[in-house]
């Protein structure tokens, strides 16, 4: 029982980092992440989801990409190496692929380049467009790294530009519906691009956990919400946290921490400012919490995931269910896996709205439930996390330094 709980309440954490933050790699696949059904509260369920992220957009000036595609930046011998080249840095992600054959279909005209969305911009000094079809294995790889018997064949057009003797792939835009591209990835999650923005974020956790059995018998239910104000002006940030914790087992006031922080770097010295339930500004120290420039505060510095687990939208893009479980399986070592066999139920659908090639908005979903029986104990848990997150004025985002010495 101290196992499972263990492991439940590292998968709660992991869950709401990953709501929290809105920088985790996809989860979903063509539908979304809502699977089809006749039952009328899932239908319900899925309406409130669409009705909640178009207000979400609209609140932060709407949905609007502006990659277009890329050329890769290395070159090649060949269009078949640049071919073969595009399936292992922009389809497989950590997926282990076997190469089965490349078929090249010949030179389009410009007319078929056109259709093939080939920007011009990207075509000055091309000798030819080429398409090729890779056919690939998608190999199925346990925790373990030991590969299965199970795989899936696929078969990818590429398009390959030859100039002079050099041959480079094109990266289109994604469509609605497939995975995205890691080009298309880097582009949207460049931590450059939120040097100077202002992130704000809600995120509500609840639990109801009840338990019974020798002689004992409980139950407890509380709802936690952080509210986060992170403001970026490339050598200053400040950072707002508020805390409110509702026992409603007890009915008790509820419990309220506040905390505010000020960091500014001036010709490389860095200076760091606190301030926790209304008391003075105090001198902190960044590299207390493990960093040594601002630069590494920035949104998504240094941060990675797998582009694999997200699915192009009409709005950007989205991270579900199907996604969602083999990630956190994989964190947590196949031990989710292990609970989900127990019985234990997991839903979540995280949508990121993008707005003129940034992140704009994350609106995140999740559930656990649980009931489980061991040595004469049982116990039902449920718990309720939901996020919503915009960052905006991309550039015009200013921080003043909120108190005099």
């Amino acid at each position: 029982m101290k196992k499972i709980l263990s492991i439940t309440l590292a998968l709660l954490l992991l869950v709401s980092a990953t709501c929290l933050t809105g920088c985790f790699d996809g989860l979903l696949k063509k539908d979304d992440g809502d699977k089809g059904s006749n039952n009328n509260a899932t239908a319900d369920k899925n309406t409130a989801k669409d009705e909640a992220v178009d207000a979400l957009i609209q609140e932060v000036g709407g949905a609007s990409e502006t990659f277009v595609g890329a050329l890769s930046e290395e070159t090649y011998s060949s269009a078949e190496e640049a071919a073969r080249a595009y399936i292992v840095g922009e389809v497989a992600g950590n997926k282990k692929t076997e190469i089965i054959n490349t078929k090249s279909n010949g030179a389009l005209s410009d007319k078929a380049i056109q259709k093939a969305g080939i920007p011009e911009s990207l075509l000055a000094g091309a000798d030819s467009v080429e398409e090729l079809e890779v056919t690939y294995d998608e190999i199925d790889v346990t925790m373990d790294g030991i590969s299965l018997l199970a795989s899936t064949t696929k078969t990818v057009k590429v398009y390959v530009i030859k100039s002079g003797m050099n041959y480079q792939y094109f990266t289109p835009r994604p469509v609605n519906g497939d995975t995205i591209t890691k080009t298309y990835y880097d582009s949207v999650f460049n931590y450059e691009k939120y040097q100077n923005c202002t992130f704000k974020n809600v995120q509500t956790v609840k639990y109801d956990i009840s338990y019974s059995g020798n002689g004992e018998s409980g139950t407890q239910a509380s709802e936690t919400k952080v509210e986060q104000l992170l403001k970026y002006a490339g050598n200053k940030i400040y950072l707002e946290l508020t805390t409110t914790t509702y026992d409603s087992t007890t009915g008790a006031e509820p419990s309220v921490q506040t905390i505010a922080a000020y960091m500014e770097e001036v010709d490389g010295d860095v200076t760091c400012y606190v301030k926790q339930n209304g008391s003075d500004w105090m001198m902190g120290s960044l590299s207390a919490i493990g960093f040594s420039s601002l630069e590494e505060l920035t949104p998504f510095y240094d941060q990675y995931l797998d582009y694999t687990y997200f699915t192009k939208t009409e709005y950007g893009f989205a991270l579900g269910k199907e996604n969602a479980t083999s990630y956190i399986d994989e964190v947590l070592g196949g031990q989710f896996g292990d609970l989900l066999e127990q019985g234990m139920e997991f839903d979540m659908l995280a949508k990121y709205v993008v707005q003129e090639g940034v992140l704009s908005a994350v609106l995140s979903d999740a559930t656990l439930d649980f009931n489980m029986s061991q040595d004469g104990m049982s116990a039902s848990m449920k718990y309720v996390i939901k996020s919503e997150m915009t960052c905006t004025n991309y550039g015009t985002t200013v921080v003043e330094k909120p108190f005099t010495e």
